[in-house]
């Protein structure tokens, strides 16, 4: 063990699984069974007992600083999602432009996310970027218990960790990995990840259908594999290990298109479930599963992790933060640092304290009015839009039914008549005169709006012949029931009346003062 080792122990890779915490230090990996699971919480004796046999493993002295730790979390909740923006956006603004973005489309607000995001390409006048977030409450139970064993923890999809086992990607590639209860699919293009899914399908599933179609029990089945991959199926038993790996063969056929199936798993007959796609898929499809023949850590996220540097075992990778991520750059970065580095930062901070209330002024004043004047602008406009609403609720509340009344009164009235004057208040009172033909169709004229249901009283107030003595002059007054009692009467139904020349398509038959009113359809 050098200098730098006894100062600094090194990153430690963390690995949620299903109801297992796998760590890996110093080469080492030590796991722990986490009850229920991280989805349905974490039982406080199961944290506590985790949480002392954590900090003995990694053993870390009183001097030693806090150690880095890299923590892949399962895609169970993880979003993916690919946006454009501006390529003009400067690196600070990037992330306000992101969480304007996460408001509008996530079920939830940003500060109920763990969300970071990495750039993927830029493209002419835009950047491709892959943005990434999980529930907070999900991270932070995983950061208070790795926390109280001494570590400081940054979060990553183990997805993306996977990715790093293999070179390249392309339009149809895809990177499965088959987990115990749960498999994960990402779904690649030419310049990286486009989405992640989490299919209810896993090894235990898979074992359990095999063992069932044998009539064996698990252990058994288990024992012909063992602890390696190379192991063959038994002969004549195609047609089961096909039935058995049905449900993972539907989900990779919805992907078009599909080209590439890059397949990874922790101890599990990955070799037999590559043999069953391969002869699923035929030779159009390429089957490549990743083997850790000879390796220490069998975990692919795990070993993509630590792919490239111990120093820098997350770089490129999207990190997750329950706190706004805009002073990460792109592809943030879990790194570990020697003493000389902290005394060097603790003494930049020093002065930086006492500086402080000198430079704050300076510093903080202009942000702070600018801050300032954008919130009085949007102060400004709410009053306005404020206003506005209430001058159009005004409206609508006090608007008198005009042509609703014009309507009720046109299929009421009798073939020939005619509007004199029409007068309705927002009280509801109407004044009506009209004439019509014969001195019959005045009462029958009378009694059909008060069976119409529309109005709560209708009193004849005068009748008169004409001075041509051609036509009878009534006036009418009525008032109108409240619009609660109004809504849904029969009488206000369009579908029984025919267009007329006199109507429109969205009114037909509509009655306008001054003309003669249209005949009723019988």
């Amino acid at each position: 063990m050098n200098s730098h080792d006894w100062f600094h122990p090194g990153v430690v890779g963390v690995e949620f699984e299903d109801r297992i915490l796998r760590v890996q230090h110093r080469g080492t990996v030590r796991e722990w069974s986490l009850g229920p699971g991280l989805a349905a919480g974490l039982d406080a004796d199961v944290c506590a007992l985790v949480v002392r046999e954590l900090t003995a493993f990694l053993g870390r002295k009183p001097w030693q600083q806090r150690l880095e730790a890299a923590c892949l979390i399962p895609g169970s909740g993880v979003s993916l999602r690919r946006w454009k923006i501006p390529r003009g956006t400067a690196v600070a603004e990037i992330s306000e432009v992101l969480r304007l973005r996460i408001e509008g489309e996530f079920p939830l607000s940003p500060e109920e996310l763990a969300w970071g995001w990495l750039q993927l390409a830029e493209f002419g006048s835009t950047r491709e970027m892959l943005v990434g977030a999980v529930k907070r409450t999900t991270v932070e139970r995983c950061s208070e218990m790795l926390s109280a064993a001494g570590l400081s923890v940054h979060f990553v999809p183990a997805a993306l960790a996977r990715l790093r086992l293999f070179q390249g990607s392309g339009v149809g590639h895809v990177v499965l990995d088959v987990g115990a209860e749960a498999s994960e699919l990402l779904v690649l293009d030419e310049i990286g990840p486009v989405k992640l899914r989490v299919l209810a399908w896993g090894r235990d599933r898979f074992l359990h259908d095999c063992a069932a179609g044998m009539g064996v029990d698990r252990a058994t089945l288990e024992a012909r594999w063992g602890a390696g991959r190379t192991a063959a199926f038994p002969e004549g038993k195609e047609e089961l290990l096909a039935a058995s790996v049905a449900p993972l063969a539907e989900a990779l056929e919805s992907i078009r298109p599909l080209s590439r199936v890059l397949l990874t798993g922790v101890d599990g007959p990955v070799g037999w479930i590559r043999d069953a796609l391969a002869r699923r898929f035929g030779a159009g499809i390429s089957i490549v599963a990743d083997t850790a023949d000879g390796e220490a850590v069998r975990s692919s996220a795990l070993r993509g992790l630590r792919r490239d540097t111990a120093e820098d075992v997350s770089a490129g990778l999207l990190e997750l933060r329950a706190s706004s991520p805009s002073s990460a750059a792109p592809g943030s970065r879990v790194t570990s640092s020697s003493p000389r580095k902290w005394a060097v930062v603790a003494g930049a901070a020093l002065l930086a304290l006492l500086a402080l209330p000198y430079a704050e002024a300076f510093l903080l004043q202009p942000r702070l009015a600018a801050r300032v004047a954008a919130i009085k602008e949007k102060q400004d406009r709410l009053r306005m839009i404020d206003r506005e609403s209430d001058f159009l609720r005004y409206i609508r509340q006090n608007q008198t039914a005009s042509l609703e009344t014009l309507f009720v009164i046109g299929k009421c009235s009798p073939p020939g008549a005619r509007i004199d004057s029409f007068s309705l208040d927002r009280k509801g009172e109407l004044a009506l005169r009209v004439s019509l033909r014969q001195p019959p169709e005045v009462v029958d004229f009378r009694n059909k709006l008060v069976e119409s249901g529309y109005f709560s009283s209708v009193v004849l107030e005068e009748q008169a012949p004409s001075p041509d003595r051609q036509k009878i002059s009534a006036r009418i007054s009525a008032r109108l029931k409240a619009p609660a009692e109004r809504a849904g009467l029969k009488i206000l139904s369009t579908n029984d009346v025919a267009s007329s020349p006199g109507g429109t398509p969205g009114n037909p038959g509509a009655v306008v003062p001054g003309r003669p009113m249209p005949a009723r359809m019988p």
